[in-house]
């Protein structure tokens, strides 16, 4: 297990002030414990405890996001030091769309998709908004370096994944239409989540036009 800093959050946080800005290294450190603390949420449905004791993303993929620069934090300042430390953050990578019967045509005219990995708030500071302002954050950035799609993978029936993503611009669309990256990421997530009933709990892609 990597080192967990959850000293420093704070619940006493109303009226804090809230940066969302490009992840920089010094970030890494608090983010596991975030992903881990953001998962405690789904305690609350008994079918679904096994995601809260997942292992969170590694250091070294967060590290891989950020060289990439596509890992953002949202940050309040801590009250007794004055440091500025993560509260949540959001990961994403570039998918270039391939589908099988596709892969000896010309795929140039398939705009590249940024898919959200792991977007993550701390249980501190869930139910204020900070989700969505990281959202239009990196939707943005989307827009700005000519992505065609937002997209990601989530629980399509849980109220704070897919209820929650549609109300922010996403609509459940087929793996396989988007792309074979997708449909392994389902496959993976079977093989790997064996207390997931996935008739019970559907689970898929959701994507966003830009």
């Amino acid at each position: 297990m990597e080192e967990s800093h959850t000293g420093t959050f704070s619940s006493n946080n109303l009226n804090k002030r809230i940066t969302i800005r490009p992840a920089i290294v010094s970030d890494i450190q608090y983010l596991p414990a975030i992903e881990e603390s953001a998962s405690e949420i789904f305690n609350s449905i008994s079918d679904l405890k096994f995601i809260a004791a997942d292992p969170p993303l590694s250091t070294d993929m967060l590290h891989s996001f950020l060289t990439s620069d596509h890992l953002w934090v949202a940050t309040t300042r801590e009250d007794k030091s004055g440091t500025e430390i993560p509260v949540a953050f959001l990961a994403a990578k570039c998918i270039t769309p391939v589908r099988r019967s596709q892969r000896s045509a010309n795929n140039n005219n398939l705009s590249e998709h940024l898919y959200i990995v792991e977007c993550s708030v701390h249980l501190s500071f869930q139910r204020q908004g900070m989700a969505g302002r990281m959202l239009s954050t990196i939707a943005d950035y989307a827009c700005e370096h000519g992505f065609g799609w937002l997209t990601l993978i989530t629980f399509l029936d849980v109220p704070w994944n897919g209820r929650f993503y549609q109300r922010h611009g996403f609509e459940e669309v087929e793996a396989a239409g988007m792309g074979d990256e997708y449909v392994e990421i389902l496959r993976e997530e079977l093989d790997q989540w064996k207390d997931w009933n996935p008739h019970r709990w559907r689970r898929g892609v959701m994507a966003r036009k830009l």
